[in-house]
């Protein structure tokens, strides 16, 4: 088969090698047919050169019919085919013409067949025409079969570029809220003047965004080099997960030579922290640190109301200004009713029997259905107006879609501003 690819791609080699021989084989079946109708040495000159002429001039009135279906194979099969069968007819009448007067000319001798019209020339046209016919059904066929083939190709051809694209789009999804939070907690660590550990975050930070724009996805990297890289990944992640957060690596050492595409780790990484480590943080659970230790017993515990993973889960909470003597605090969570998400904004209140518990009954004061599971806010705060100033996002997905931050119809993508001290909020 390798022999004959360059047959296959060639259109042109194509055609000549099937043009040609065809007509060699239709040739050599006239030849061999004349051999049986008639085996008198004298005649077979004449009835040579009659298969010859045939042969010659069939081969270039086809030719001809090579240049009219070029043009007619854009068009639909209604012009298609009228014109193809016409085209053949027109072309077998002039084909009849050469072929029965090289007869005439060269076969009188030994011919039982005598002229007595001028319309005898055309005789045989329809067996001419069936002859025409089936080249031009080889032709069709073998034309329709190489366009099927190109689109096959080009589909597999798209289907490897989009793959391709898919791989190299990982250099380029890094989470933006890993990239949000390293930079917060390089803030942090700032302002508490640990300049030495922030200092390191930043080379950390660095080396492993150098690494997802150096590294080519299409290429392999030694598994070794990808969880240094992994490492210089999760190594900032820790500052936000503390403790929660431990790395541990088992591999053998021959697996560590073993070649894997670059940045195959990330995404897989990235999503184990985001699902299995970071709800954690938000699943519906108020902690109260006393004398440097956490109290064995939650101040308030919401987790079975709370709807929690990625970007929901307990989100927002604030004091109450006057907390001291009213014991009054507000929650922002996020819930699930039926298939619908929903940000919840409720009130709470200091136990009167214990001020190290809640009373776990609360007053739901606002609820807003969420399009999707991203953009939630989740800011509480009580300004110095008095007010109670609550942060909504636009409710997802990326770039906004439903553009709920311009829309004034809705409350997602605002910043509200209540009064809880006065009446219903």
């Amino acid at each position: 088969m390798a022999s004959l690819d360059p047959l296959l791609k060639n259109r042109n080699v194509l055609f000549w090698t099937l043009h040609i021989g065809g007509w060699l084989a239709y040739t050599l079946s006239q030849y061999l047919g004349t051999l049986l109708y008639d085996t008198k040495y004298e005649h077979m000159h004449g009835y040579t050169t009659v298969i010859v002429i045939a042969a010659v001039s069939g081969f270039l009135l086809s030719l001809e019919l090579r240049y009219i279906y070029r043009r007619l194979w854009t068009r639909s099969p209604r012009v298609t085919i009228p014109v193809a069968l016409l085209s053949c007819y027109v072309f077998a009448l002039v084909w009849r013409v050469i072929i029965n007067s090289s007869y005439l000319r060269f076969t009188s001798d030994s011919m039982e067949w005598e002229m007595h019209s001028a319309l005898e020339f055309f005789a045989n046209t329809l067996s001419s025409t069936y002859l025409l016919l089936c080249w031009t059904g080889i032709y069709f066929g073998i034309k329709y079969y190489e366009s099927l083939q190109q689109q096959r190709e080009a589909t597999l051809r798209a289907g490897t570029l989009a793959q391709e694209a898919q791989l190299k789009m990982l250099r380029y999804q890094l989470n933006p809220h890993f990239l949000f939070n390293t930079l917060n907690a390089i803030s942090t660590l700032i302002l508490d003047n640990e300049n030495r550990t922030a200092n390191q975050t930043v080379m950390r930070l660095s080396e492993f965004l150098r690494y997802t724009l150096d590294q080519d996805p299409m290429k392999k990297v030694t598994l070794r080099q990808e969880i240094e890289a992994m490492n210089l990944y999760l190594t900032t992640e820790r500052l936000r997960f503390g403790e929660r957060l431990r790395l541990e690596f088992a591999v053998e050492e021959r697996a560590l030579e073993a070649l894997v595409p670059s940045l195959l780790l990330q995404p897989l990484i990235e999503n184990a922290v985001k699902y299995a480590v970071s709800p954690a943080e938000q699943g519906g659970t108020i902690r109260i640190i006393k004398n440097k230790k956490v109290l064995a017993k939650p101040f308030l515990n919401i987790t079975s109301l709370v709807v929690s993973g990625g970007e929901e889960g307990l989100l927002g909470l604030a004091f109450h200004p006057s907390y001291k003597t009213n014991g009054r605090f507000f929650v922002n969570y996020t819930r699930m009713v039926g298939t619908q998400i929903q940000t919840v904004i409720a009130e709470y209140h200091q136990s009167a029997a214990n001020r190290d518990v809640a009373d776990p009954t609360g007053r739901i004061l606002l609820t807003v259905n969420q399009p999707f599971d991203n953009h939630k806010g989740g800011q509480l705060a009580f300004g110095p107006d008095g007010y109670f100033y609550i942060g909504l996002g636009d409710g997802g997905d990326i770039g906004d879609p439903f553009k709920n931050g311009q829309n004034l119809s809705t409350l997602l993508g605002k910043m509200l501003r209540i009064d809880v001290n006065s009446g219903t909020p």
